[in-house]
């Protein structure tokens, strides 16, 4: 019986498979063929499968290892025993696929990220916002960080890619908002007006449960919604559809700020700043690097200041990195400037520690 009620549930994961069963072995082929399908395809059968069995009226807990083989030239019991073998080596999946190394690693990547979140080898760090009128720290972006035990540090823009390409950034933006809730709130009982913003990706605009999710971070350490900052990023392509503009209205009369990431780089463009209720834009670092140097480049960023204002949206820029650069950008009426030239990222104690709060704000 064990056997059989193993068998039903690997079919519920792909209708009309013939699972061979012996022992504690179980086998079918997949008409899958793209190794990262293959892959998610196995960690959705590993969660149906940790919700255990009931067999007789019993709850019996199950765990199991899978192993693959697509090396569809040799013999079947060839390839059998290989995926028997690929089975017992590693705790959920190892493929033996013959792909390339950068597919492996994005395996890898997918396989480690949940865990990691888990065991604490992803963190958040914050880099200061700097307010060029009154020369102060008001705010500070959210960055998440994955410091792996083997790897060492592993860059955001290849973690991040992978979890948006695979559905995984909800788990990544919910760990990071509630990290920035925290912190923001544990400022702000000083008396500071202080907000701290976060990536979201467009992708999660066509989440149904994202206000929620937002506003369960906030609720949870006391954070009024004008101290976060939602900075829609531009690494899933942003649509003028309906459904995204009522999301972002949503969002902005539930008290939440939205910021415009990366403008002037992608799709983030003037007509942005005609149809967004957004009040901030943020400058890529890519020009503001640029204008010290080059008098194309100044021309621009002043001219994106100008438009901006006009429209009543303030402006951040980002990627500063020397004080002339600065200077530049308060002599261009700039609201704010993020950069090594204010701050590395840090982390959140080391940050309230940067406003003199240390003794004064503690998590509660």
């Amino acid at each position: 019986p064990l056997g059989n009620e193993s068998v039903r549930l690997l079919r519920l994961s792909e209708q009309g498979r013939t699972v061979y069963h012996q022992g504690d072995l179980f086998l079918w082929i997949t008409d899958l063929a793209n190794p990262l399908d293959i892959y998610e395809h196995l960690e959705g059968l590993h969660r149906i499968v940790q919700a255990g069995i009931r067999v007789d009226g019993n709850d019996i807990d199950l765990t199991f290892n899978c192993g693959v083989d697509s090396a569809h030239q040799r013999p079947i019991a060839s390839r059998i025993a290989n995926a028997e073998q690929a089975a017992h080596e590693d705790e959920l999946v190892q493929h033996n696929l013959g792909i390339e190394a950068d597919v492996k690693w994005e395996i890898s990547l997918l396989g480690a990220l949940d865990r990691a979140i888990d065991n604490g080898e992803v963190w958040v760090c914050y880099q200061p916002k700097y307010d060029l009128a009154s020369r102060t720290i008001r705010g500070a972006e959210a960055l998440i960080r994955w410091t792996h035990p083997e790897r060492g540090a592993i860059p955001p823009d290849q973690f991040i890619r992978i979890a948006e390409q695979h559905h995984r950034i909800e788990r990544i933006t919910q760990f990071v908002l509630d990290d920035a809730a925290r912190t923001a709130a544990s400022i702000r009982r000083s008396g500071r007006d202080f907000a701290v913003s976060v990536n979201i990706s467009a992708q999660l605009l066509r989440f149904s449960g994202l206000p929620d999710m937002i506003l369960e971070a906030t609720e949870a350490h006391g954070l009024p919604p004008c101290g976060l900052v939602l900075e829609i990023t531009e690494t899933d392509r942003l649509d003028r559809s309906s459904a995204t503009f009522a999301m972002l209205q949503r969002l902005v009369e539930m008290g939440f700020r939205l910021s415009i990431d990366d403008f002037g780089t992608g799709n983030a463009t003037i007509d942005y700043l005609r149809y967004l209720p957004a009040e901030e834009v943020k400058i890529d670092r890519s020009f503001v690097q640029g204008i010290e140097a080059s008098t194309a480049d100044r021309r621009l960023v002043r001219s994106i200041i100008d438009m901006a204002h006009s429209l009543d949206r303030k402006v951040v820029a980002e990627g500063v990195e020397t004080p002339t650069v600065l200077g530049i950008l308060r002599d261009m009426g700039c609201d704010e400037a993020q950069g090594y030239q204010i701050s590395r990222p840090i982390r959140a104690e080391e940050l309230r520690a940067l406003l003199g709060l240390e003794e004064v704000t503690r998590y509660g």
